[in-house]
């Protein structure tokens, strides 16, 4: 015949206290992480789109603040600006959308570019097309990601 164990009261409420509070805590986490990326997409909206302002105004050295210190620390101003050719002129940007990964740490962002640049017959282009950055997020501030 098998005997039950049977825990004291004392220990077994506070055991179950300890399992309830260690399930809230988990929850609380889960809640956090699925609330971060709403939280986290606004500043990103609008860090990309601060960068994007500077780009079409030719403000080149504003641009580069938003790289990556990795970046910055290997790649001089003056070679950021020289990735830039006269050839096309973006006319406009606005930042379309965001996706902020699981982990918070990352995320892509799609941006509506209008531009103008001449054609292969030589004659003025306008368009509008889509572009996709990737940002990450360091030391709670959001970083362009050179590809």
């Amino acid at each position: 015949m098998k005997r039950a164990f049977l825990l004291p009261q004392s220990i077994s409420v506070g055991l179950l206290s300890l399992v309830l509070w260690l399930a809230g805590a988990g929850l609380a986490l889960a809640e956090e992480a699925v609330d971060a990326a709403p939280r986290l997409e606004k500043p990103l909206a609008e860090r990309a789109q601060a960068r994007w302002n500077a780009l079409i105004v030719g403000e080149l050295a504003d641009a580069y603040a938003f790289e990556t210190p990795g970046y910055r620390a290997t790649v001089t101003p003056a070679q950021f600006r020289s990735r830039f050719g006269a050839m096309v002129r973006w006319r406009g940007a606005t930042v379309a959308a965001t996706e902020v990964s699981k982990t918070g740490d990352h995320a892509q962002v799609k941006v509506m570019v209008d531009y103008q640049g001449p054609d292969p017959m030589g004659q003025l282009y306008t368009g509008r097309r889509p572009l996709f950055e990737r940002w990450i997020l360091s030391e709670g501030e959001w970083w362009h990601v050179q590809d």
